[in-house]
C-alpha cells in the first residue's frame, strides 16, 4: 500500500481566515440567496466574491491540525498528500476539503479536548481525485463535489457527487451522481440561488444539475 508523503493541515489557522468566527460586520451579501454561516463554497458565494459577513481575527491562532501522513489510500492517484484546494466550511463547523491523493474528509474538533481535528466521515471513490476542487454545501448539508477518474490517460472522465453524512459509520451516504463527461474534472461546483448545482467537466462542459433529484437540467459545451 503507498503511503502519501508527509502533510499537515493547518485547519485552525483556516477556519479563522475564512470568516466562520468572530462577529458580523454588518456589510449585507450580494447574493441573491442568504448566504448561510461558514463558507459554503469555493470564494464564498455563488459571485465568487470572496467577500466575508464575518470579521476575522486579528491575530489568527493555530487551533488543531490534521496530519495527512497518516492517512491510507488503496489506489491514490499520485504518491502525494499535497492539498490543492481550499476548505468548504459548514454551519456547523465541518471542514470539507479533499487530499490530491483521491480522499474527500469532513473534519470535526474532537469530542475531548486536544489539538488534533477528528475525521466525521471520508469519501473515496476508486481511482478518483477532486484535485484542485472546492466541495460545495447544500442548505440541508449536502456536499457536491466532482472527482475524475482515469485522469492521467485519454479516458478520463469526471462525475459529480452529492454526498450526505452516515448515521452511523464513516461512509457517507451517496445521493446521486452526474456524468461530467470527459476530461479531468478539477473545477469547484457553485450553488445557484434556486439550489441548481453547476459544474464545469474537464474538456469545457457546463453542467446544470438539481439538488433533489441529481437530473440534469443543462449540458452545453
Amino acid at each position: 500500500m503507498l503511503r502519501p508523503r508527509s502533510g499537515l493541515i493547518a485547519l485552525g489557522l483556516l477556519v479563522a481566515s475564512t470568516g466562520c468566527v468572530g462577529s458580523p460586520s454588518g456589510e449585507t451579501s450580494q447574493s441573491l440567496a442568504p448566504l448561510p454561516i461558514g463558507r459554503p463554497m469555493y470564494q464564498v458565494d455563488a459571485q465568487h466574491t470572496g467577500r466575508s459577513p464575518y470579521i476575522g481575527p486579528r491575530q489568527p491562532l493555530l487551533l488543531r491540525t490534521f496530519d495527512t501522513s497518516v492517512v491510507d489510500i488503496p489506489d491514490p492517484v499520485t504518491g502525494s498528500s499535497d492539498i490543492q484546494s481550499s476548505a468548504a466550511i459548514a454551519p456547523d463547523g465541518t471542514a470539507y476539503i479533499g487530499l490530491h491523493s483521491g480522499t474527500l474528509f469532513a473534519l470535526r474538533d474532537p469530542v475531548s479536548a486536544g489539538n488534533q481535528l477528528a475525521a466525521r466521515w471520508s469519501f473515496h471513490p476508486p481511482g478518483g481525485s477532486s484535485w484542485h476542487a472546492t466541495p460545495a454545501i447544500g442548505h440541508d448539508g449536502t456536499v457536491y463535489v466532482g472527482f475524475s477518474t482515469n485522469s492521467g490517460t485519454p479516458d478520463a472522465q469526471g462525475t459529480l457527487f452529492a454526498l450526505q453524512a452516515p448515521v452511523s459509520g464513516i461512509e457517507p451516504r451517496v445521493l446521486w451522481s452526474v456524468d461530467l463527461g470527459p476530461g479531468r474534472q478539477t473545477s469547484s461546483p457553485t450553488i445557484g440561488p434556486d439550489g441548481t448545482i453547476y459544474a464545469m467537466g474537464g474538456l469545457g462542459r457546463l453542467s446544470a444539475t438539481a439538488t433533489s433529484s441529481g437530473q440534469p437540467r443543462l449540458a452545453r459545451s
